[in-house]
């Protein structure tokens, strides 16, 4: 037997209450609560994330965690039908709530329950006041997490293309999102800087909704 230093974390993934059928885009995560000064914003490049893909049944495990305090992060990748509906450990809810982990400590029971409730938004794009006659058509909405509850368990960025007469939907899991659109050129020099740090040094200057699945 091969002696792992640090935690351990065992979970399985369901959806709508059943163990999914294939081994689904599901990458379930623990990141650490205070994380390194010297690393960056991204979730996924943080020294202090650690992740553990699907087995079969929807089984998960992640080994050799180091001591500290955690949150639970779960993201869906390529389909946007899903999404984390609950993160639990016997009645305790991980979507909220961080927890700790000791050298040579185990956690398992972890259920991660992913949904199809999805909420659906419409809205139409209206030019502001003297913008002339601008193409609503030539609109794209911008759709990223608000706060990191959200971030936690959503992808960062989503663009939404208007129609014609400038009216939109979409659908989404649950949070809190900001929302704000820009043209399509605009969207091309914007492109490269749409990541964490943007929105947050936008914030103010963003417009934010709360979702609830149906």
């Amino acid at each position: 037997l091969v002696d792992v230093a640090g935690a351990r974390l065992d979970g399985r993934v369901t959806f709508d209450g059943k163990p999914p059928e294939d081994r689904p885009g599901v990458l379930a995560g623990v990141s650490l609560v205070e994380k390194d000064a010297t690393s960056n914003n991204d979730e996924f490049d943080d020294s202090g994330f650690s992740h553990g893909f699907l087995r079969e049944g929807g089984e998960f495990s992640m080994t050799a965690l180091a001591p500290g305090t955690y949150w639970f992060t779960v993201q869906i990748i390529g389909d946007e039908k899903f999404y984390v509906k609950s993160v639990t450990r016997k009645g305790i809810d991980l979507m909220q709530t961080s927890f700790k982990l000791a050298d040579g400590s185990v956690i398992d029971d972890v259920v991660v329950t992913v949904a199809q409730d999805l909420a659906r938004v419409e809205g139409q794009v209206t030019p502001a006041a003297g913008a002339g006659k601008h193409r609503v058509g030539d609109v794209m909405l911008l759709i990223a997490p608000a706060n990191d509850s959200t971030r936690r368990f959503s992808t960062l960025t989503r663009t939404v293309q208007a129609d014609a007469q400038g009216n939109f939907v979409f659908k989404s899991g649950p949070g809190e999102f900001f929302v704000t659109a820009v043209t399509a050129a605009e969207y091309k020099k914007l492109e490269p800087k749409l990541g964490y740090e943007y929105f947050e040094k936008n914030a103010e200057k963003l417009a934010r909704i709360k979702l609830s699945a149906r």
